[in-house]
């Protein structure tokens, strides 16, 4: 079995609902849009959707050049719904989730379509974004002591 690697970040509220993360070298601002946000990042929910597509997209590259696929251009298109009420305490019913993430990919490049879902397929099973998303990822909360 390989090592495994340790992926972490910090994550603070700066003021109000502007929050940056430091991961490495970069800064990321997470916001909400106004008029309860500044609207200086973009929304947690759309972070995750980033993360998401540039996972697939990142995956599509290595698996193609794994398997010589001239890979020229690959984009996706990543949606889903949830129902804000739930989030906002207003109702108990459903869950604070997405119902359903969709992800539509254009990929272009000389391979059949076949050959195209089959490249996705890979993606998914290979993405650690979709794996943590589909799968049931133990999580730990503590207190900073």
């Amino acid at each position: 079995m390989s090592q495994s690697k340790k992926v972490e970040l910090e994550v603070k509220q700066k003021d109000g609902f502007t929050i940056e993360a430091d991961a490495g070298k970069h800064k990321i601002t997470i916001d909400q849009p106004s008029p309860s946000g500044a609207d200086s990042g973009a929304s947690p929910l759309h972070h995750l959707f980033a993360a998401l597509g540039g996972c697939f997209i990142t995956l599509g590259t290595i698996i193609s050049r794994q398997r010589g696929i001239d890979l020229k251009h690959m984009s996706v298109n990543v949606e889903g719904e949830y129902d804000p009420a739930y989030l906002m305490g207003k109702t108990k019913e459903g869950r604070a989730g997405f119902s359903k993430i969709k992800i539509v990919a254009d990929i272009d490049a000389d391979i059949s379509e076949e050959e195209k879902v089959a490249l996705l397929k890979e993606i998914d099973e290979r993405c650690p974004v979709s794996d943590n998303i589909m799968n049931q990822t133990p999580f730990e909360f503590e207190l900073k002591k």
